[in-house]
């Protein structure tokens, strides 16, 4: 019973959040944000900051979507649901970290 009870538990967490990562990064090339922020959340100098990896969590996503501090424009609700802002935070935060350059090889020749 303690076993169904556990995978029970672990099955609702997963279903909980419907997040999709891959449909976020199809959204996050598709509406440009990359063209400011880089394809992989980079950002590029000073036309867009870095949101990849340990980027922001879903609620700064949406703000920033919804009432932006810059030069970015707004995307209204008609224009990314929050859904579709839930899957680019999921996109997101699915960009792993890359090795500094001292543990690449090539690199530290």
């Amino acid at each position: 019973m303690a076993r169904l009870t556990i995978i029970f538990l672990l099955s609702s967490c997963v279903s909980a959040s419907a997040a999709d990562a891959e449909n976020g990064k199809t959204l996050f090339m598709a509406d440009g944000c990359y063209s400011c922020h880089g394809t992989v959340g980079q950002g590029s100098g000073d036309v867009g900051p870095r949101l990849a990896p340990d980027g922001p969590d879903l609620a700064a996503v949406k703000q920033e979507l919804r009432h932006p501090a810059a030069r970015m424009p707004a995307y209204s609700e008609s224009v990314v649901s929050d859904a579709q802002a839930e899957d680019i935070a999921a996109y997101l935060h699915s960009i792993v970290k890359g090795k500094p350059a001292a543990d690449i090889a090539l690199l530290s020749h």
